[in-house]
């Protein structure tokens, strides 16, 4: 028999959602599986019959409390430092913490990776953030609070 602490324990509460992104379509991959490029050094998409683009889709899964809140202190500046929340690449970080890998769960962007995400285009990626948001039980009050965070924590 299964105690209530198991019961909680042993859930598979971290859901996922898939998103068709249609900004970043499949790709074209040779026989080593590597993406073929244009003579600009962009991916070269996969089309429909129609010679449409397929959109791609995109695992987005819930963050752990633990992780959320781990994003959300790192958005509080320190005691004493200036006193504005670390807003730079927001939406982006976030939705590397939620941008999964459907076949591992392993996340897509990390480390320096993220200041190139970061220069793609902001709709999809705030699609995402909003999907990983929601999963993650993220409301906009929440959003808002982590901008004023700094503003309260003033000497």
């Amino acid at each position: 028999m299964f105690s209530i602490k198991d019961q909680i324990l042993m859930a598979n509460d971290l859901g996922f959602e898939d998103v068709t992104i249609p900004e970043w379509p499949e790709i074209k991959r040779d026989a080593d599986g590597k993406p073929v490029k244009d003579e600009n050094g962009f991916a070269i998409p996969v089309k429909d019959k129609d010679g449409n683009p397929i959109p791609g889709v995109f695992r987005v899964r819930a963050l752990s409390a633990a992780e959320r809140d781990k994003f959300e202190a790192s958005m509080i500046p320190a005691k004493g430092k200036n006193n504005q929340a670390h807003l730079d690449n927001f939406r982006a970080r976030y939705v590397a913490l939620t941008l999964v890998d459907p076949e591992t769960g392993d996340l897509l962007f990390k480390g320096n990776e993220l200041v190139e995400f970061g220069k793609k285009n902001a709709r999809p990626i705030n699609e995402l953030f909003e999907v990983g948001r929601k999963l993650s039980g993220m409301s906009d009050k929440d959003v808002e609070e982590l901008g004023k965070e700094s503003k309260n924590d003033q000497p």
